[in-house]
């Protein structure tokens, strides 16, 4: 299993993410997006907040417009940076007995 999610990984590394699966992910992320949004409690707003105080990105304005406007190479860009920093930690679980 380990070996696949590195494969994964390096094919995000070399090619990017396919348009397939770009588009799923978008439709995936926005759809939990709005069931979030209409939660509006305190805790969401907190979380809002938060992320505003710590990035300076303004969730309720810019997420959406991020998720539509992201491009394959800009993940792909990501993906080769943050991997290539070699931060990795690997954590195997077992059923318990």
């Amino acid at each position: 299993m380990i070996a696949i999610v590195y494969d994964e990984i390096q094919k995000l590394i070399k090619d990017g993410p396919g348009k397939d699966i770009l588009e799923k992910s978008r439709k995936d992320f926005t759809t939990t997006y709005e069931q979030y949004v209409q939660l509006k409690n305190s805790s969401y707003w907190s979380g809002v907040a938060a992320f505003y105080y710590e990035s300076g990105f303004d969730y309720m304005v810019d997420y959406g417009n991020a998720l539509r406007t992201v491009k394959p190479d800009e993940i792909q860009a990501f993906a080769k940076n943050v991997f290539s920093q070699g931060n990795l930690i690997e954590i195997k679980m077992d059923p318990a007995k």
